[in-house]
């Protein structure tokens, strides 16, 4: 493939990240978000503290086991235990944007698909005995 197609496709791919990113996640807050249902979830402290412990450990362990396989503590938490526990794609977009890692968003995709099932079901699986 020629130089100047591989560098005009990763501009369109920055064009697109900074200019429409920003604009997708606030159609799809205003549409998926029900405000009243999220107050009522807000102050509820054991739905708070579950969502907590959830982000938290799910970051804290994939950053670890990056670690241990010699990569990068930051973008394993990011990529493999906050893609976990993010809103699906909209979530990961989210995510990459605030930590300003769009690069990482095709392991985030895969990260979401594959280990948010399994947050699932640990937790249904725990929500018994913590709440």
């Amino acid at each position: 493939m020629p130089q100047y197609v591989e560098e005009s496709v990763d501009l369109w791919y920055v064009f697109v990240a900074n200019a429409m990113i920003p604009a997708i996640l606030v159609a799809i807050s205003v549409i998926a978000i029900n405000i009243d249902e999220v107050l009522s979830l807000v102050s509820d402290p054991g739905y708070m503290a579950m969502t907590l412990l959830t982000v938290v450990i799910a970051a804290l362990v994939a950053g670890f086991v990056g670690w241990l396989v010699k990569l990068y503590w930051i973008e394993s938490a990011i990529s493999a235990g906050l893609g976990l526990a993010d809103f699906g794609s909209s979530g990961d977009l989210a995510v990459l944007q605030a930590s300003q890692r769009l690069n990482l968003l095709p392991f985030l995709s895969i990260s979401s698909r594959i280990g948010g099932g399994l947050v699932l079901v640990a937790l249904s699986a725990l929500a018994p005995y913590l709440l």
